[in-house]
């Protein structure tokens, strides 16, 4: 007769919230821009100086051209190709992993759609998401494609539009890739990240300072036959509004 025994391994793992949570924020660009340029924008620099508990990390895009992706042939021909911005987004996994890690991420301008595509692509966690000035990449369909598929993200984002940059209509679209997003708009700072006389600044401000009040983690089960040479066998995402999270496994 063949003996069947149900295994209960009480794993009990405690995951402190805080012990995870960064100070850090990694701020993309916008096109044909640069790291250096980004940081001496007077808004961002307003940013800084108001938040000093926050570290801004400023990374140029690997194209020599200063876009984090190449722009079309022409408007009337989009791309389709899926894989448009993947030397980006190997950069980028590269320079998170050097370099965080990160507890939000930010985007200008073009580093608004990147930021959605490194979204959709990585598997990199933010808590939040600041986007300033930006729009939906609707001349690169392979690129709408992935965050299309990706969507609705979860994290906590905050959308900056301006009445009077030329891509506040094109951004209004931008909310709808969000399930948990705020929408802040501004009468006057143009194509730029609001001052702090625009009075808006305060509430931006403001969204920086709320803790997330969902954290998420990455799980991930190993096996082994000797304690030495460990195979995956599962990874799963954990959400939880607890600083203690307490886990339970069953082998059977």
């Amino acid at each position: 007769m063949k003996l069947r025994f149900k295994i209960l391994i009480a794993v009990t793992v405690i995951i402190s919230s805080n012990s995870y949570s960064s100070s850090k924020i990694l701020c993309l660009h916008g096109g044909g821009g640069s790291a250096a340029s980004f940081n001496a924008m007077p808004g961002m620099q307003d940013l800084i100086n108001e938040l000093p508990q926050l570290e801004f990390v400023f990374v140029d895009s690997p194209l020599r051209s200063g876009t984090w992706y190449e722009d079309p042939p022409s408007k009337e021909d989009p791309t389709q190709d899926r894989s448009w911005a993947n030397d980006s987004i190997l950069f980028l996994d590269s320079f998170v992993e050097a370099n965080g890690p990160f507890s939000g991420l930010l985007g200008y301008s073009q580093g608004v759609p990147m930021a959605l595509v490194y979204l959709a692509q990585s598997e990199t966690h933010f808590d939040k998401i600041f986007l300033f000035n930006g729009y939906l990449p609707e001349t690169h369909l392979g690129l709408l494609e992935l965050i299309d598929e990706a969507k609705p993200f979860e994290q906590q984002t905050m959308i900056f539009l301006a009445r009077n940059d030329i891509f506040f209509e094109l951004g209004l679209s931008l909310k709808s890739k969000f399930a948990n997003f705020t929408e802040i708009i501004s009468e006057r700072s143009g194509h730029y990240l609001p001052q702090q006389s625009d009075p808006v600044f305060t509430d931006i401000i403001q969204f920086f300072n709320v803790e997330p009040s969902l954290r998420n983690y990455k799980l991930r089960i190993f096996s082994s036959q000797n304690m030495l040479d460990w195979n995956l066998i599962n990874e799963t995402s954990v959400s939880s509004d607890h600083e203690i999270l307490f886990l339970k496994a069953e082998i059977e």
